[in-house]
């Protein structure tokens, strides 16, 4: 992604919510529902990107809803989700260059 798309021409602007926890956004029984899972975020936020959207939000909870679904029973913390979600840095940070050479 270049540039910061959230400050682009688009008016409308697109993406993806609560994919840092169970279900979702979805509170459904059904077989198919979200799973997020690691790999699954990862590979979610990466289509997000190569197809234009404008963001994907997580959503800090701490508790899911509880029930037959327990929607968002499993969350991950949403600054561990994002690291995980963006591109790995260009460079090291200056920590963790190597000062042997």
């Amino acid at each position: 992604m270049s540039g910061n798309r959230m400050k682009g021409a688009n008016k409308l602007k697109l993406g993806l919510f609560g994919l840092n926890c169970s279900g979702g956004l979805t509170m459904t029984k059904a077989a198919e529902r979200w799973d997020p899972s690691w790999r699954n975020n990862e590979t979610a936020a990466k289509l997000a990107d190569d197809a234009g959207l404008e963001f994907v939000l997580p959503i800090a909870r701490w508790l899911g809803y509880k029930g037959e679904t327990d929607t968002e029973g499993t969350t991950f913390e949403t600054l561990t989700w994002l690291r995980v979600c963006l591109p790995p840095p260009r460079k090291s940070p200056p920590s963790a260059r190597s000062t042997s050479g």
